[in-house]
């Protein structure tokens, strides 16, 4: 039982008790696949699955209900000593505000590149909103990635400009052509005239794209018949009108056209680069900056905020 890490068996506890991977993690403020490797450890240990995956929850097996109570006396004890508290509870929070397309790449890359960085610092990733520089300069948020053409946040660097900064990170170099695997677009040339044949759905990015779409524009410049678009603010919005309909999307980063390709029935193929500069001759392409306080306030270690740049940074380029 030496080689069990103690947060394991506080996950554990949690599991059993709440039946549900997702309560445990909002309850600790971890990632679920974090709350998945603590559980994959204790599995190891005890060579059993110790939960079964139902409709209504996670069911614990035999060995799970037999070691419950000794796991209950453990986590008990440890709370009576505050040892829980350093071991689980972290000393500091770091709010983390990003774009949907980032989303689903971003917390899992901090659980397993950056730990080590952020040992003391419990982490949370949310989506980019209107308020997020009023969020920022009233302690809710440590660091966001913004649009450095978002017009509302550069009006608000300039008035905080004492408690507010933006580094730049880079400008997207490359789009992601998103449909259902047996979509007709994929039998086109992939064209940006193909694609407006279709319905198109925006996945609205605060500063860059949530008012109006550059293929909205350019279609409109063209004299293109797009003949509907639709606006969703998450990729499970986008999975879901996209494996329901004959739309078509674009996603401007590596980690999620990876994550709807993933998707059974979807499929994301890359624009040319031809067609990826005639869609930005009309507006620009999306320049992304990490937005922080000057005063460094949040406290987040300096090899932590590199680490998420360089993310970002490698999600928006081209690979080579």
């Amino acid at each position: 039982m030496i080689d069990v890490d103690v947060k394991a068996l506080v996950i554990f506890r949690s599991v059993y008790e709440t039946g549900c991977c997702g309560e445990t993690s909002r309850l600790y403020r971890i990632s679920n696949s974090k709350v998945t490797r603590y559980l994959s450890s204790l599995r190891n240990y005890y060579q059993d699955s110790l939960f079964i995956r139902k409709k209504e929850g996670f069911i614990p097996t035999a060995r799970a209900k037999a070691i419950y109570p000794k796991v209950c006396e453990i986590t008990n004890l440890l709370h009576q000593i505050s040892v829980n508290e350093a071991c689980v509870k972290p000393k500091k929070e770091c709010t983390i505000a990003v774009p949907p397309t980032l989303s689903v790449g971003l917390p899992e890359f901090m659980d397993t590149e950056l730990e080590s960085c952020s040992l003391s610092t419990s982490t949370h990733v949310k989506h980019v909103r209107p308020q997020t520089c009023e969020d920022m300069l009233q302690g809710g948020m440590c660091l966001a990635v913004i649009q450095d053409d978002d017009t509302q946040i550069q009006e608000s660097l300039q008035r905080n400009k004492s408690t507010l900064m933006a580094s730049p990170i880079g400008t997207g170099e490359f789009v992601y052509i998103v449909a259902r695997d047996e979509h007709p677009v994929w039998f086109s040339g992939l064209t940006l005239a193909d694609i407006a044949n279709y319905p198109f759905v925006v996945t609205a990015i605060e500063g860059f794209n949530d008012i109006q779409d550059p293929f909205e524009v350019y279609c409109e410049q063209n004299q293109l018949p797009l003949s509907s678009i639709y606006k969703t603010h998450s990729l499970a919005g986008l999975i879901t009108r996209l494996r329901s309909s004959d739309a078509i999307s674009f996603l401007g980063t590596h980690c999620a056209a990876d994550f709807v390709g993933m998707v059974h029935g979807l499929k994301a193929v890359k624009m040319s680069a031809e067609q990826y500069e005639l869609l930005h001759s009309v507006l620009s392409k999306p320049r992304y900056s990490l937005l922080s306080r000057s005063d460094h306030a949040c406290n987040c270690p300096e090899g932590f905020v590199n680490g998420i740049k360089s993310f970002i940074a490698a999600q928006i380029a081209e690979q080579s």
